[in-house]
C-alpha cells in the first residue's frame, strides 16, 4: 500500500481533518505511536498483511493499554460495517466523557460517528495502518486526538486496534494534560 495524506471535514468539528494512509515515521509525532507501528511491523502476516489481535499483548502495547480501542467488525448486510466496542480504553472514556465498551460506533453522534467509520472502512479496505488527527468537538476535553487505526486479522480484516492519544485540553493547563497515564496521581489545586 503506497502512502497518502488525506485531509477532510467533517460537519460539526472544528478543524480539517488529517488522515494519513500507510504512515512513515515522519508522519506520526508522538514518540509511543511510531514505536507502535515499529513494533507492529513484524507481526505483519507477508501472505495477507495484517497481524493477528494477539498484537496487543505485546511490550509495544503495554504502557498505551489505558488508551487502546479493540473494535469488532460487524458486517450486518454484505456492504455494511459497524464495529463494536470491545476494549475501550479508560482514559480514552474519561476525556471523551462515556465509556463506549460494549457499544457501536454508530452509537456516537452522527458527525463523529461518520468520521471514525470512515477510517475503519478505510482501514478494512486497505489493509494497511491508518494515522489521523483531528480536533474533537468543543464539548471534549481534548484539543487534538492522535490516533494510530491497525487492520488486525488472519485472513480478512476481523479486528481493528485503534491507539487514540489525547494532546492537550480546553479546561487544565497544558502541563497537567499530558502526564503519564501510569504514574502516581498528585492533587493539584487549580485557582
Amino acid at each position: 500500500m503506497q502512502r497518502e495524506i488525506l485531509r477532510r471535514r467533517y460537519p460539526g468539528l472544528p478543524e480539517e481533518v488529517k488522515i494519513v494512509l500507510a504512515p512513515n515515521q515522519a508522519d506520526i509525532s508522538d514518540e509511543r505511536l511510531k514505536a507502535l507501528l515499529r513494533g507492529w511491523a513484524p507481526y505483519r502476516s507477508k501472505k495477507t498483511g495484517l497481524a493477528d489481535r494477539s498484537i496487543i499483548e505485546t511490550a509495544e502495547f503495554a504502557p498505551l493499554l489505558r488508551n487502546v480501542m479493540l473494535l469488532e467488525i460487524e458486517r450486518p448486510t454484505p456492504f455494511e460495517f459497524d464495529f463494536v466496542y470491545r476494549i475501550y480504553g479508560a482514559d480514552i472514556a474519561a476525556r471523551y466523557g462515556q465509556d463506549m465498551t460494549g457499544k457501536r460506533t454508530s452509537e456516537f453522534p452522527s458527525t463523529v460517528a461518520k468520521m471514525f467509520m470512515d477510517f475503519y472502512e478505510l482501514s478494512i479496505d486497505s489493509r494497511a495502518p491508518i494515522y489521523t488527527e483531528h480536533a474533537p468537538p468543543l464539548n471534549v476535553d481534548v484539543m487534538l486526538w492522535e490516533r494510530l487505526i491497525l487492520p488486525l486479522g488472519e485472513k480478512d480484516v476481523e479486528w481493528i486496534v485503534t491507539v487514540n492519544l489525547p494532546k492537550g485540553s480546553r479546561t487544565t493547563p497544558e502541563s497537567l494534560s499530558d502526564q503519564d497515564p501510569l504514574a502516581d496521581p498528585e492533587i493539584v489545586y487549580l485557582d
